[in-house]
């Protein structure tokens, strides 16, 4: 009986840790050791109440790579996805120093970096004037 309750309870701890490894949008310099997911949340449906819902209709998903040193060219895998799962864009290839930009709508996203290097990402939201 015992057995069954630390598991059940550790599957809880468990749960909670997945749902809080999600990283928030916007993301400045974030590193990333395998894989990182961000979300952005600021609608009705967000899990923070606080957090206003955004006015915006179209706009981009801006995604940056970069380097801690001087050294080689490395490349991250970028998947942006709704929150809903209607729509998966990618896999994208985005070497360090580039940009990346993927327009969508007003629902919340998410965006999924890969990378077999450490590396550090800026993830964030624009308008379409750049902003």
């Amino acid at each position: 009986m015992k057995k069954l309750l630390y598991l059940t309870l550790f599957c809880f701890i468990a749960q909670i840790n997945i749902v809080l490894a999600e990283q928030p949008i916007p993301a400045k310099h974030f590193p990333i050791h395998h894989m990182a997911n961000f979300c952005e949340q600021n609608n009705g449906t967000s899990r923070n109440p606080f957090l206003v819902k955004s006015t915006k209709e179209k706009r981009d998903m801006e995604i940056q790579a970069s380097t801690a040193t001087s050294g080689p060219k490395v490349a991250v895998i970028v998947y942006v996805y709704s929150e809903d799962l209607q729509d998966i864009e990618g896999p994208f290839t985005v070497d360090s120093g580039d940009n990346l930009s993927v327009p969508i709508d007003d629902r919340d996203w998410g965006v999924v970096v890969i990378s077999d290097d450490h590396v550090y990402v800026d993830v964030w939201t624009s308008d379409s004037s750049g902003t």
